[in-house]
């Protein structure tokens, strides 16, 4: 073979590569200017009604997504909205964005709310939290508050309210569980920002558990799932999607916004949609 042959092959090789990788490019930048919906349903004998559910979690105050995530969630009409936390981003917070967001939201549905790790790291959560209650937003905590159909939902804040050393965070969502006694004749559902605590919420006695955190593992690749996520390190276990375990079912959201990392690649943004049905 010619050495001008080679240089053609080597030439053709780069052309083709570059084209797979702004196609690539491309792709990602339209997925995550994108808000997806995902899809679950469950059935239950202690649901006496159908409810329809819609998780946001992670928003991180996104101005280029929340009138798609608002269009979505308003067009999936749900019986009630949970928010898991992040709603903010600790490192460019906008209080009046959040609010006029969640106002919207409360338009649609009820609204539950949990805050997260970025809440609890900027000095103005206290507005953030009268303003969500002003808007009609209600704030969970141990004591049950039913949206009707025999369920009954519960809300931890998250660790970092009471110390950002990670090696005492489990036992700190461990104090916040020891507080709720969920009755186990209703259906129980809780709201925690952390999905690396799945073990604790399944000894709880919870029947349901929506989370967020891990941004779905930012990168996500076939067969191996998400790459990274705050609390678990690399590969994470509870990166995105359904995990069962004895009567325990918990849901991890890949959430709306970014924070620290602005391009996710296979991941893009979602809002859960749960559909919980009574048996027969």
């Amino acid at each position: 073979m010619t050495h001008n042959s080679n240089t053609g092959i080597k030439k053709a090789f780069v052309s083709a590569a570059a084209i797979v990788l702004a196609g690539l490019s491309a792709y990602t930048v339209r997925a995550d200017l994108n808000v997806y919906i995902t899809h679950y349903s469950m059935i239950s004998d202690k649901v006496s009604d159908h409810l329809r559910i819609a998780q946001v979690s992670d928003f991180h105050n996104d101005h280029l997504l929340g009138s798609k995530m608002l269009e979505n969630v308003r067009n999936e009409s749900p019986d009630i909205i949970l928010i898991t936390g992040d709603f903010i981003d600790r490192n460019r917070t906008d209080i009046q964005y959040a609010l006029d967001t969640a106002e919207s939201l409360a338009e649609i549905a009820p609204v539950f709310y949990v805050p997260g790790n970025h809440e609890s790291a900027v000095s103005s959560y206290a507005e953030l939290k009268d303003g969500l209650v002003q808007r009609g937003v209600t704030m969970l905590g141990p004591d049950p508050v039913s949206p009707g159909a025999g369920i009954d939902l519960y809300g931890i804040q998250d660790p970092y309210f009471v110390s950002e050393d990670n090696h005492i965070g489990g036992s700190i969502i461990k104090d916040f569980l020891s507080e709720i006694t969920p009755d186990s004749s209703r259906y129980s559902i809780l709201l925690s920002h952390r999905p690396e605590a799945f073990e604790d919420y399944v000894s709880s006695g919870f029947d349901l558990v929506f989370t967020g955190h891990a941004h779905g593992g930012q990168f996500r690749f076939p067969g191996i799932g998400g790459i990274f996520a705050p609390g678990q390190g690399l590969l994470p276990e509870y990166d995105a999607g359904e995990f069962r375990s004895g009567r325990t079912t918990m849901i991890v959201s890949r959430g709306v916004g970014n924070s620290i990392m602005p391009l996710r690649i296979g991941n893009p943004p979602e809002v859960v949609v749960l559909d919980i049905r009574p048996v027969g």
